[in-house]
């Protein structure tokens, strides 16, 4: 796990929130879930899904967080002064369309905080921003 630059302070992510398209909450839940709840859950919106699968799973929404990060073998960070530089590497509108904050940059890659760390999408459309 690479160890995130200053002047970023990382804290659990807290739970997505409603403006989430539902599909991206789901796809990042279901795989942590057993299956006879992944189909009521998944037809849940955002900070409700959220909550429903903690409550499920027996454990806070700071812990699902973590078990979400765990799963998808991210870090699981909140960025509380993102990095100018970095952020403007990704317009505003594209950022918040795909509910992602740019965390560090390389010549090669670029590092997003996101709520759904399983979604191709996400990737795909960084790629070309």
């Amino acid at each position: 796990m690479r160890a995130l630059p200053p002047p970023l302070v990382h804290r659990p992510v807290p739970p997505p929130t409603a403006d989430l398209p539902r599909d991206r909450v789901a796809a990042t839940l279901t795989p942590l879930l057993p299956p006879a709840l992944r189909a009521p859950i998944a037809r849940l919106a955002g900070a409700e899904a959220w909550d429903a699968a903690a409550d499920a799973l027996g454990c806070s929404a700071e812990e699902l967080a973590a078990l979400v990060a765990e799963r998808f073998r991210v870090p699981c960070t909140l960025v509380l002064r993102p990095d100018p530089p970095v952020a403007a590497l990704v317009p505003e509108a594209l950022a918040r369309r795909l509910a992602v904050v740019p965390l560090h940059a390389t010549e090669a890659d670029l590092t997003v905080a996101t709520a759904a760390p399983c979604d191709p999408d996400v990737e795909r459309a960084l790629a070309f921003a």
